[in-house]
């Protein structure tokens, strides 16, 4: 099941939450591409739910209780000039430190503009990221650094 929100498309599965993230719009669409993310690549423990900015704009949303996800809009897209995703913007991810694994996707329709990459660099960017199921404090997130990669750039709706 399917639930629309802002950028993100949500889905809940039995050991593991499934967020689709919804940038744009193809008819076809690429190769799986996906990777498991280990704890040891989290950058950092903070307070949970993350909100970032004092800046309501700016600001963190909380997704099913389990991800904090960065602003459903985003000003700052960088020509970084590396191909096939010319384009990316930076956004840190916190994932509720609960034990559970959790997995971050692209929709197929959308997987030939837009990519996915958290974790430590060097790894490249995928169309799915499973999270392994990290151990903290309770009330604690793990971040991680990375973020989003276009073909092109284009409107994000929100």
């Amino acid at each position: 099941m399917r639930i629309p929100c802002t950028m993100l498309a949500l889905v809940s599965g039995a050991c593991a939450v499934n967020v689709a993230l919804a940038l744009a719009v193809t008819r076809t669409t690429a190769p799986d591409k996906s990777r498991t993310v280990p704890c040891s690549e989290s950058i950092d423990g903070t307070k949970f739910p993350y909100i970032g900015s004092n800046k309501p704009k700016g600001r963190y949303r909380l997704a099913l209780g389990v991800l904090s996800v960065p602003p459903a809009y985003r000003e700052q897209i960088v020509r970084n000039g590396t191909e096939p995703w010319p384009y990316c913007f930076k956004a840190g991810l916190v994932i509720r430190a609960t034990g559970r694994s959790v997995v971050v996707t692209v929709p197929r329709a959308w997987r030939n503009r837009a990519a996915i990459a958290w974790g430590y660099g060097g790894k490249g960017v995928f169309n799915t990221l499973r999270f392994s199921g990290c151990k903290a404090l309770p009330g604690q997130g793990l971040a991680y650094s990375g973020g989003f990669y276009l073909r092109r750039t284009a409107p994000v709706y929100r």
